[in-house]
């Protein structure tokens, strides 16, 4: 390893700055040519280049079902251009859980998770039924929670399109669960919510084509 050079103290001497330049050029130079044999003991051996030594991935590819489409809430009872999805009629107005998954043998550490999928939203819900009124969105809310946590919320789509939502945290040793949660925009008195002429209730939102993956980091 690079050694400081040892100089005798003069009285009423000066140090010239390029001197000290030197030196530090110097030094730079053999920290970027160090090799394997100069890194300290047990710095690299067959233990920390084991599986799951320094992080694992998990994924779910679909997530939540067989082909990744939410099976939480269906009303069957929706007319047959309609997804058998989330209606008022159904949805409590509070948070559901459409897919769950567990980390196992988490070993405590940096946790990155990512959700994504398509979402639906009736486009006649942004249009009340009183014309005067202007139209309002309605969100497809998403949120991850992560063993009882809540890793990363979303306001969510409020059309039909592509979504995803992702987070980071520091979580303790063990399994983990996750919960991949929807929460629709709450009823107003004029929406639109069932067919006028057969009573059928509407479809109001519907989640599918769903992904997950999560990367977790011990060192």
């Amino acid at each position: 390893m690079k050694q400081w050079t040892k100089r005798e103290v003069r009285t009423g001497g000066t140090v010239s700055p390029d001197s000290v330049q030197a030196e530090m050029t110097s030094s730079q130079g053999s920290i970027a040519t160090l090799d394997r044999s100069q890194l300290p003991a047990a710095c690299v051996d067959t233990d920390r280049l084991a599986d799951y030594a320094t992080h694992r991935i998990y994924e779910a590819i679909p997530f939540g079902s067989t082909t990744g489409e939410q099976e939480a809430v269906n009303d069957e009872d929706a007319p047959l251009n309609n997804f058998s999805g989330f209606t008022y009629q159904d949805h409590n107005s509070g948070w559901t859980t459409v897919a769950t998954t567990t980390l196992s043998d988490f070993k405590g550490g940096h946790l990155f998770a990512e959700w994504s999928g398509n979402a639906y939203v009736y486009p006649a819900n942004t249009q009340p039924r009183v014309a005067i009124r202007k139209s309002a969105p309605r969100y497809v809310r998403l949120r991850l929670v992560v063993a009882g946590r809540t890793l990363v919320e979303s306001l969510g789509p409020a059309s039909h399109e592509f979504f995803r939502v992702f987070g980071t945290g520091i979580f303790e040793q063990g399994d983990l669960s996750v919960l991949a949660q929807v929460r629709l925009t709450d009823q107003s008195y004029d929406d639109i919510i069932e067919e006028h002429s057969t009573n059928d209730p509407i479809c109001q939102a519907h989640v599918y084509s769903m992904r997950f993956l999560a990367v977790g980091r011990w060192r």
